[in-house]
């Protein structure tokens, strides 16, 4: 579909991205976005996705390529750093931790728990109008 073919290429345009701006010093290469640019990004998909599911909306594939590659250049800039910060605690066994992980670092389980269940409802919803037809 239009959406996945959109996210997959905004996870390699955003890890390309990632990895350019890390090697220009224009970023950190552990440094992590404040956890409020990943919800805002994702909004439009589970938006889009939730209405498509739940209401006789049909969405464009252009309004699907745009959440898709907005979700998936905004999820690379957290999951980069965070392998990044992998995989130099398992070769170099430094103990490196990822910059700015503030609700990680606050040891917030109700915080945590309620980020995951809000990002799991939402994929789901967006995955789910595949079956709806």
């Amino acid at each position: 579909c239009a959406r996945c073919f959109a996210i997959y290429l905004g996870l390699m345009v955003g890890a390309i991205a990632f990895l350019l701006l890390s090697y220009a010093k224009l970023l950190k290469p552990h440094a992590i976005p404040h956890i409020g640019v990943f919800l805002l990004a994702i909004l439009p998909l589970a938006i889009d996705g939730t209405t498509q599911l739940l209401t006789p909306y049909e969405s464009t594939n252009q309004i699907r390529l745009f959440t898709g590659l907005l979700a998936g250049i905004t999820t690379s800039f957290y999951a980069c750093p965070l392998f990044n910060t992998f995989l130099s605690r398992l070769f170099f066994k430094k103990q490196i931790k990822p910059i700015n992980l503030k609700i990680l670092e606050k040891r917030n389980p109700a915080k945590i728990k309620k980020f995951f269940i809000f990002v799991t409802i939402s994929s789901a919803f967006s995955t789910m109008d595949l079956f709806k037809k």
